[in-house]
């Protein structure tokens, strides 16, 4: 019976051993689960965040386009309203206040830098 009582014993003790390492597996599998949350979640929001670059990219681009007509209709009627106003009828004024205003370096720089 002491026997029984002893082996009962260390059975118990090998339980409590075994159940300690299971605890700290049980914490280690814990911890890396949340990990993986944490790391789930912080891709989501690099996607999104992401998408919403790449749309503002977008609409900037759209925008540049735009401007980038406008700017060429603009350029098109100044030369228009030069050459006009350098042939032989009678300045507009408009022409003549828009060349007097007009700083031709930074149209040129300009006009390199969109060609």
């Amino acid at each position: 019976l002491f026997e029984d009582i002893s082996n009962y014993e260390r059975m118990i003790e090998q339980l409590n051993t075994d159940k300690k390492k299971m605890n700290v597996k049980v914490h280690a599998a814990d911890t890396y689960l949340t990990q993986v949350k944490e790391l789930e979640s912080a891709y989501r929001n690099l996607e999104q965040h992401t998408m919403q670059m790449s749309s503002e990219r977008d609409s900037i681009l759209m925008e540049y386009e735009e401007m980038k007509g406008s700017f060429e209709e603009l350029s098109q009627r100044y030369e228009e309203l030069r050459n006009r106003s350098a042939g032989s009828a009678p300045p507009d004024p408009l022409t003549s206040s828009f060349n007097n205003n007009l700083d031709t370096s930074q149209y040129t720089s300009f006009s390199a830098m969109n060609n």
